[in-house]
């Protein structure tokens, strides 16, 4: 049996060296109360009787200087939270930063390198496309604008009028009719066919073409019902197949042939394709001069529709209509105040001329 000097609290457990109470070591009194066993148990906490045992002293723990190791050494468990703290340095560690990784080249740069192509490519072509078509388009209106001569020969044959007298400046007159009302039902002018072009009567009309590329005059006979001084002058004219002549056609007023056989007269020209107008020219010394140049109008039937062309003279003015309608005016520039009707064509489309009126004011 174990004693506890402190408390006065015994044991009976052999193997117990301590106090459970105080933790002050055991004294052993050399009694036992079994043979089954070298020391004896004791309950784990006994209270001490009233009467058998004064109160216990006041429980103190014992100082350092009476503790001993236990029987078992204590368990320390180790915090878990705790971690080395980290190196120090004098200059910050340095970053390590992985080499991206290799990026697949994308295809659509060259898609679009492609379509850019192709897109230049139509682009380039449809821009060709529309120089060539606005090229031919001037060619065209430059050679409908184009202002043809009559060649030299031409200019310096005798004939280049188709006058229809055999002297050709010749100012002798052979009517004394005072106006002219000629349906070309009887022949009057000049047939045949020259250097120039051919001239016909056909179904009562005069027909006339000029050689390609040319244009041709022929004036009327020299007679006074065919002078245009002081006078209003009215013919019809349409091209026989409905294709214009590439130069005009139309009807003169003031004709005569100069000393050298030249052309000398106003021109009244209409063009009826697909973009119908009038123009005025001036014949002088075998030159022809745009008095007036083209112009679009309404006025100006197309086709192989008839025009009724008229010009009509007083002093210097001369005024000009088609169909009824009044178109522009210009003054007598040349000085020819007088001279004799014609009629006037291009190229190798045939026109036909019909119901020429000349009336005198």
């Amino acid at each position: 049996m174990k004693r506890c000097p402190t408390c006065n609290r015994t044991y009976n457990e052999e193997g117990l060296s301590f106090c459970l109470d105080d933790g002050t070591p055991l004294q052993d009194t050399g009694s036992s109360t079994s043979s089954s066993y070298n020391q004896a148990t004791i309950s784990f906490q006994q209270q001490p009787t009233s009467d058998s045992q004064s109160a216990p002293p006041s429980l103190a723990p014992p100082s350092l200087s009476q503790k001993t190791m236990l029987a078992t050494p204590p368990v320390v468990t180790q915090d878990q939270s705790w971690a080395p703290p980290p190196p120090s340095y004098s200059q910050p560690p340095p970053s390590y930063t992985p080499p991206p990784a290799p990026k697949k080249r994308s295809a659509l740069p060259w898609v679009i390198g492609i379509v850019a192509v192709i897109g230049l490519l139509i682009a380039g072509g449809v821009g060709l496309i529309g120089l060539l078509a606005y090229i031919g388009m001037k060619s065209d209106e430059a050679n409908k604008n184009a202002k043809p001569s009559s060649s030299p020969i031409a200019k310096s044959s005798p004939n280049v009028n188709r006058s229809t007298t055999t002297n050709a400046n010749s100012d002798v007159v052979t009517s004394t009719d005072a106006d002219a009302n000629d349906d070309f039902s009887t022949q009057k002018w000049s047939v045949g066919s020259d250097s120039m072009g051919t001239f016909a009567y056909k179904n009562g009309e005069l027909h006339v073409n000029a050689v390609p590329g040319r244009y041709v005059v022929e004036y009327a006979p020299k007679e006074t019902a065919y002078y245009t001084k002081d006078a209003t002058v009215t013919m019809s004219a349409r091209s026989v197949d409905g294709t214009s002549p590439r130069y005009g056609y139309g009807v003169v007023v003031h004709g005569q042939l100069s000393s050298g056989n030249q052309l000398e007269d106003y021109g009244f020209l209409v063009r009826t394709d697909d973009n119908p107008s009038y123009a005025i020219v001036l014949h002088k010394g075998g030159k022809e001069t745009y008095l007036h140049d083209w112009t679009p109008s309404t006025a100006v039937l197309s086709g192989n529709a008839s025009n009724e062309l008229e010009i009509k003279t007083k002093g210097p003015r001369l005024e000009f209509y088609v169909n009824g309608q009044y178109l522009a005016a210009i003054q007598d520039s040349a000085g020819f105040k007088t001279g004799r009707v014609g009629v006037y064509t291009s190229d190798s489309n045939e026109v036909a001329f019909d119901d020429l009126k000349v009336t005198h004011n």
